[in-house]
């Protein structure tokens, strides 16, 4: 199933559904205020390319992890968990903003699929801006940081990440004005 989006910024991009089981409901009361953005590639893929969508749900499903989306170098967008259900990306998580810690119950986790040597494309940027921004009008988003900020002594992703480009692109539209991002834009 494809689900299409608007963005007036980015123009337009699809959703494809791929669901995977390892998620659960979000604890009574929970409301979504935050987008972790996270790194990956599959270490050793069995059809050969470390970067294919479909390799790197198989690489979340063999650890029973997952996340909302996973973005392409292309762009293109997987949904793996419906927004209001928890999924398993945060781990041990303090937030640096207000101290709350098990960001999974509060947090939409998107993955980019890359790799410590290489930047991040222009299409992944232009899909997470319209991304962040079209889960904003369904949720109000307070805060966006990267998995190396809620666990900094334990992950380093997103790799090669450009915070200034990101807060740039994002800030081209007033839907998210109000987000903290991390003070620290380097990763």
């Amino acid at each position: 199933m494809k689900i299409s989006a608007e963005s007036e910024q980015q123009g337009s991009y699809s959703i494809e559904c791929h669901p995977s089981v390892h998620c659960e409901e979000r604890p009574s009361g929970s409301v979504i205020d935050t987008i972790i953005i996270h790194s990956m590639h599959h270490p050793s893929p069995s059809g050969g390319d470390r970067f294919a969508l479909s390799e790197c749900k198989a690489c979340l499903d063999s650890v029973e992890l997952s996340v909302h989306y996973l973005i392409a170098r292309d762009g293109a967008v997987w949904n793996l968990v419906p927004e209001e259900k928890k999924a398993w990306h945060a781990g041990e998580s303090l937030l640096p903003s207000d101290g709350r810690t098990a960001a999974n119950d509060f947090s939409i986790g998107i993955e980019l699929v890359g790799s410590e040597e290489l930047p991040l494309e222009a299409a992944q940027y232009a899909s997470l801006v319209a991304l962040c921004r079209d889960i904003g009008t369904r949720h109000q988003i307070t805060g966006i940081f990267g998995h190396n900020h809620i666990a900094p002594t334990r992950k380093t992703d997103p790799w090669n990440f450009d915070w200034s480009l990101f807060a740039s692109e994002l800030a081209r539209d007033n839907s998210l004005k109000e987000v903290t991002l991390p003070k620290d834009t380097t990763c």
